[in-house]
């Protein structure tokens, strides 16, 4: 008999589904998945930029030994907290994060002499007599001194983007979003004005949705003009496989997500295939695909986990050849990030600021309210619960608890205090509109205050005992500890939280302050001496002290069944041990308000 030929009779096994993917799902790698085009060695000098999911290629080039170019590295004076709040560290450029072809066009032309000079086009953001750059709001969150001042560190920045695109060989850039915001000059702004800094203008601000022709179009001028300075740069394009956090466009968010990941995607598939020298790394597809979604991305189903990430870059240092060394220095490059959270996901990322404003559901402006909400998530989640009931209010999670844990704020004469977090400063101005734009003294407005500044507890425990481990006070195998040494450690870890409790409470106001759920699988003991310690803090700066573990011990006790959050963390595969569920919150707020109640 005859044998049948055809195209995919002798098709290597990677060009098919079951082969290469289905079959090997168990495995947790992909063989054949990208041949780079060229070679990268560590040697080559090597410029990331783009969206935040690139934060992570930058770290990960920096801890397996990678010449990873730095256009400006930070003053050696900085601490890692200064670093980040300055910007330093993230990107090769100091840019933050750019997100469309367009943008890295303006700072390419900015750089390279081909646009308009720094200062002209839209004008700087300024706030209480600070200025911000609009084409980096989220760069230098204290601000600057003057409009000269601005304009004069963009400058250093744009020398020092045009000495590496000079000095490197290697660029790789990761596509981001299709939707962006343009002054009606042409400036193409990162974020809308109006959420991190500066105010929006219906008749100066304009929304753009990027098509395939205008994308691949400027990614051609992009490669054309950087090679016209060093026409030995090679190109490596990465589309960011997180979604979009909320979308201005008229599409639900989710095609819109779609259509924006799809025109980065064949874009950068048409480049790869059509430029010299330009290659494309599938890190969307590692992360979207059936294959890895689920484990891939976190609650939110938006965010990258550690795990995700590390698989991402196995796949793209095993196909460098370095696989065991990348292996090796996975859990390293986690912490390589200046200012890193728990988390090795937990990158800097200028549009969750939009993020932050659906945050307002949870929280609302309303202008009746003589009740404000000022904290982490777990004040977000009471303001759910108050609009259940229909109660008026306004605030809530003002900035995530990892933010207040590092302090990543400044004091403020009116506003008691100006958030750093991107997005969390504008959050703060917009609840406190129902104030007449800041908290007033008694005389005027006396105010209910519900808040957990300095409790932000999940931060603490790892944090304390490795100092005590680190100090020789504590072994690996004996971790039994002092309530002197949990009193020492708080008081430098949150006196200066609790100066924020002590300003309220000094205008006037009354002020309940209220520890996390006592949802702690491990070091539980430890915990509750957390909360006691903290509950006297509290008091000790006029504020009634609320010790939910004390409360439901006495009310029933906490149960798994009763309170346990059904959440699951996907980085660590438990259960969220963080926050309760909503028939905790629903019992925490009703005797919040029954305490509102028994002192009116």
């Amino acid at each position: 008999m005859h044998k049948m030929n055809n195209p995919y009779t002798s098709l290597p096994g990677h060009k098919f589904w079951r082969n290469a993917v289905a079959d090997l799902r168990s495995s947790g790698r992909l063989h054949h998945l990208w041949r780079p085009r060229f070679s990268l060695t560590r040697d080559d000098p090597v410029i990331t930029v783009g969206s935040c999911f690139a934060q992570h290629i930058s770290r990960y080039l920096i801890v397996n030994g990678f010449s990873w170019v730095d256009s400006e590295p930070a003053p050696a004076s900085l601490g890692e907290d200064e670093r980040e709040k300055l910007g330093y560290g993230v990107f090769s450029f100091r840019t933050g994060n750019i997100y469309t072809p367009a943008l890295l066009e303006q700072w390419i032309d900015l750089a390279l002499g081909g646009g308009k000079q720094a200062g002209e086009g839209a004008d700087c953001f300024s706030a209480d007599g600070k200025f911000f750059d609009p084409l980096r709001p989220a760069i230098n969150a204290y601000g600057y001194g003057s409009l000269q001042e601005a304009i004069d560190a963009r400058s250093v920045t744009l020398h020092n983007i045009e000495q590496a695109i000079i000095r490197a060989n290697t660029f790789i850039f990761t596509l981001g979003l299709t939707e962006a915001w343009r002054h009606r000059d042409g400036t193409v702004f990162p974020v809308c004005p109006g959420t991190i800094r500066g105010c929006f203008d219906p008749d100066l601000h304009q929304f753009h949705n990027y098509d395939y022709d205008e994308t691949v179009a400027t990614m051609q001028r992009v490669i054309a003009k950087i090679r016209k300075v060093n026409p030995a740069m090679r190109f490596l394009l990465t589309v960011s496989p997180v979604p979009l956090t909320a979308t201005a466009d008229c599409a639900h968010i989710l095609p819109a997500t779609t259509y924006s990941k799809s025109v980065l995607r064949a874009a950068a598939g048409f480049l790869s295939s059509t430029e010299l020298d330009v290659d494309y790394f599938p890190s969307y597809e590692l992360v979207s695909s059936p294959l890895f979604a689920a484990k891939a991305f976190a609650d939110n189903m938006r965010s990258v986990t550690d795990e995700g990430v590390s698989f991402v870059m196995a796949h793209f240092m095993a196909a460098l050849g370095m696989g065991a060394d990348a292996q090796a220095g996975a859990s390293q490059a986690c912490s390589a990030k200046p200012g890193a959270g728990a988390h090795c996901s937990d990158a800097v990322c200028e549009d969750l600021i939009l993020e932050s404003w659906s945050r307002k559901d949870d929280a609302p402006v309303q202008d009746a309210a003589d009740l404000l909400l000022v904290g982490d998530s777990h004040m977000g989640k009471i303001s759910t619960e108050l609009n259940k009931l229909g109660t008026a209010h306004c605030g809530g999670a003002i900035m995530w608890g990892s933010r207040w844990h590092h302090q990543l704020y400044t004091t403020h004469d009116t506003r008691i205090f100006v958030p750093h977090e991107p997005g969390a400063e504008a959050l703060w101005v917009e609840s406190l509109r129902a104030l007449g734009g800041s908290i007033p003294p008694a005389a005027k407005k006396r105010l209910k205050v519900i808040t957990n500044i300095g409790a932000h507890t999940h931060m603490m425990p790892h944090e304390f005992l490795n100092a005590l481990i680190g100090q020789g006070v504590l072994t690996a195998g004996n971790l039994n500890v002092s309530r002197k040494d949990v009193h020492q450690y708080l008081v430098h870890a949150r006196t200066h939280l609790f100066e924020i409790v002590k300003r309220i409470v000094g205008l006037g106001h009354e002020v309940i302050w209220v520890s996390d759920p006592p949802s702690q699988q491990y070091h539980a003991a430890l915990h509750a001496v957390f909360d006691e310690i903290l509950c006297e803090f509290a008091e000790s700066v006029g504020a009634r002290a609320f010790n939910a573990r004390v409360w439901i011990g006495a009310n029933g006790g906490w149960t798994e069944d009763a309170y346990r959050s059904d959440e699951i963390d996907k980085s660590t595969g438990d259960f969220d041990r963080i926050h309760g569920n909503d028939r905790y919150y629903r019992t925490i707020t009703g005797q919040l308000q029954t305490m509102l109640g028994e002192s009116s």
